[in-house]
């Protein structure tokens, strides 16, 4: 038996590979050119994880602390946040025990012999201080807290709270002031 050495090679027929001749280079490229793909893709992939997880840690550092102190709420939801707190009807005394107990607070006026004045237009009904604001109450309690408000550089806000109590000492009214401290 002679062999042409000119003749392409043939390999034994099998069930996989019948009539297909195997060229092993082009097989080889091809995994070559997706190896390369894969790692395009994966430089591009990493040179967005810094970007993105800058972007998911300044979020939590906005979002996460609004969960944390409710008093960085939205002032209405910090009113209803004090309402859960000490619901009207309350007795000044349960009032001052709540602040107290909670983290951070501390009471900073409480006035047996007058209401708190309004910060705000006058309201109907209620007696009206020299100044035209509305003095809420027969007795109050005030706390104030401020916190620092990284998103806004340079500044702190802060959190008035005024609780008016009528004649009985009960709680008639809650009223929320939040500001920006310079």
């Amino acid at each position: 038996m002679t062999t042409n050495l000119h003749e392409p090679r043939q390999t034994p027929p099998t069930p996989h590979n019948v009539g297909v001749p195997v060229d092993f280079l082009k097989i080889r490229k091809g995994l070559n050119g997706m190896r390369k793909n894969i790692m395009l893709v994966l430089s591009y992939l990493k040179s967005l994880i810094i970007p993105i997880s800058v972007i998911l840690a300044l979020s939590l550092m906005i979002v996460v602390p609004m969960f944390v102190n409710p008093l960085r709420r939205p002032q209405a939801n910090v009113r209803n946040y004090i309402l859960r707190l000490t619901p009207l009807g309350t007795s000044i005394e349960d009032v001052i025990e709540t602040i107290e107990s909670r983290r951070g607070w501390e009471v900073r006026y409480i006035n047996f012999e007058g209401g708190y004045l309004h910060p705000g237009p006058r309201i109907p009904g209620w007696p009206t201080a020299q100044s035209g604001a509305s003095i809420i109450g027969e007795q109050s309690v005030r706390i104030y807290r401020n916190y620092r408000a990284f998103y806004k550089l340079f500044l702190s806000a802060a959190v008035n709270i005024y609780w008016g109590f009528d004649a009985d000492g009960r709680l008639i009214e809650v009223h929320v002031n939040k500001f920006i401290e310079i």
